[in-house]
């Protein structure tokens, strides 16, 4: 059973949702969000079994991108698009 705590379920790419589903371990509760529903300063992943956590950095408005730096080595960064669909349901 898959529960989806998300303000807008319906921004999520269905490609994403369909891959979870057909993940082979048992998921009880997973949390998906946009980057752009995150707080600066919050923790998060791009994927179910990424071992990297990023922080959300500011927004640069002449990349249209948020900076996000990893939180086991502050000068590795990504920046990724507001849409980008990241998981926020683990323990670090």
């Amino acid at each position: 059973m898959y529960i989806y705590n998300n303000p807008k379920p319906t921004l999520a790419p269905m490609r994403e949702v369909s891959q979870l589903k057909e993940n082979k371990k048992m998921i009880k509760i997973i949390d998906i969000t946009e980057l752009s529903d995150l707080n600066v300063g919050d923790y998060f992943k791009l994927s179910l079994e990424a071992k990297r956590i990023y922080i959300k950095g500011e927004y640069l408005k002449e990349d249209k991108r948020f900076r996000c730096e990893d939180a086991e080595d502050i000068s590795r960064e990504r920046f990724l698009k507001p849409d980008s669909v990241v998981f926020t349901a683990f323990e670090y």
